[in-house]
């Protein structure tokens, strides 16, 4: 088949929407039919599998059966254990494991925990006071657990967080131990380079600077994001796929100009794009530009011609594959419908629109350049 990436990701895709549309009947009925469906291509590989169609159907309903596993691990690991917890103070031993930000004097973290039903946990921890922590810190204490507001419920339900934490500012919480692992790792780079941009910039242009290059936006000024929130430009500050498509294009950019070779440059720059997404906190948009960047990467030292739906498809695939639950993102939807869109629609949008225009001057370069542009943005 010529797209089984994308034909897989977006399978599962569609499957883990049917979880959270029509509940968890709804997916026994879907892991049914994908056991039954899986069996009969099985049954009839010797007939089908010359077959492009034969092909599809097969990799329809493995995936099928795949989404469903994951999703059922996924609800009875979030979901299911943690209702009788809520609205109770429990003394427990966590692991954080991202950086959430700092808001005045109030710090919000994603820890895990296997203290309260002996299975991994992912909580939402906030804490009170001058107490901060880094990712990597094993923290004990007393926090007053609660159900995610409904507000914050779907969201929170992607990330696979099932409750809030929130510590009181006179009993903070103790590090006992630091697990090193590659977030924590990464969390150090991110310190230090958030360090050297206030120390080489004044003060407002350093926290700009590491709103839109690391997503820090705790030093900017409540004015300043109000005018993002104002103008449309909010999502300059929360590093996404156009942070990492920006770091994409000057790398290439750069390993142009140095004359190297493309393999290895695009191996060199598989590292360097992923060392930044691991940096920003490993969010769900960077993530699908790192993937399909990866995916064109491989394609490229292999020689195979890199097609951007395929490319697409397998990044839905690998996030899913990790959360289920992200299918329920609003963030993860606007992303990856954009890119759907940039990839389907942006040339034929712009050959529509140098229809407007005299014959003569259709093919300018003035004019396919402004076309193409507004065809992209239109498509996105």
């Amino acid at each position: 088949m010529r797209r089984p990436l994308a034909l897989w990701g977006f399978t599962f895709l569609g499957c883990s929407l049917c979880y959270l549309v029509f509940g968890l009947v709804s997916t026994w009925l879907l892991l049914a039919a994908a056991f039954a469906g899986t069996i009969a291509c099985l049954f009839f590989y010797s007939t089908i599998k010359q077959q492009p169609i034969g092909w599809s159907i097969a990799n329809i309903f493995l995936a099928v059966v795949l989404s469903c596993t994951l999703l059922f691990c996924g609800v009875e690991t979030t979901v299911s254990p943690v209702e009788a917890y809520y609205g109770k103070e429990e003394s427990i031993r966590m692991i954080v494991q991202e950086e959430r930000g700092h808001y005045d004097r109030t710090g919000y973290y994603t820890a895990t925990t296997d203290s309260l039903t002996g299975r991994s946990v992912r909580i939402k921890l906030q804490t009170q006071g001058d107490a901060r922590y880094q990712v990597g810190d094993v923290i004990e204490g007393t926090v007053q657990l609660e159900q995610p507001s409904t507000y914050q419920e779907k969201r929170l339900l992607s990330e696979r967080i099932a409750l809030v934490a929130k510590t009181d500012p006179d009993q903070p919480l103790c590090v006992v131990n630091q697990t090193k692992n590659i977030y924590h790792y990464a969390s150090l780079v991110k310190r230090v380079l958030y360090k050297n941009i206030h120390t080489v910039l004044p003060a407002q242009t350093a926290s700009m600077v590491a709103g839109i290059c690391l997503g820090e936006t705790a030093a900017l000024p409540q004015s300043v994001i109000t005018q993002f929130h104002a103008c449309g430009m909010s999502h300059m500050t929360a590093v996404s796929g156009l942070h990492t498509t920006m770091l994409v294009g000057f790398l290439v950019a750069l390993f142009v100009l140095l004359r190297w070779n493309r393999r290895w440059a695009n191996l060199l720059g598989v590292v360097l794009i992923w060392t930044f997404v691991f940096v920003v906190g490993v969010p769900v948009s960077a993530v699908r530009a790192g993937v399909m960047f990866t995916l064109m990467a491989v394609a490229s030292w292999f020689r195979y011609p890199s097609d951007s739906l395929n490319n697409l498809g397998g990044a839905v695939l690998v996030i899913l594959m990790v959360s289920p639950f992200a299918a329920g993102d609003i963030s993860f939807m606007a992303s990856v419908s954009a890119c759907v869109g940039l990839i389907v629609y942006s040339v034929p949008c712009a050959k529509l629109l140098r229809r407007a225009v005299p014959r003569k001057l259709r093919e300018t370069n003035v004019v396919v350049r402004v076309t193409n542009g507004l065809g992209i943005t239109i498509s996105a």
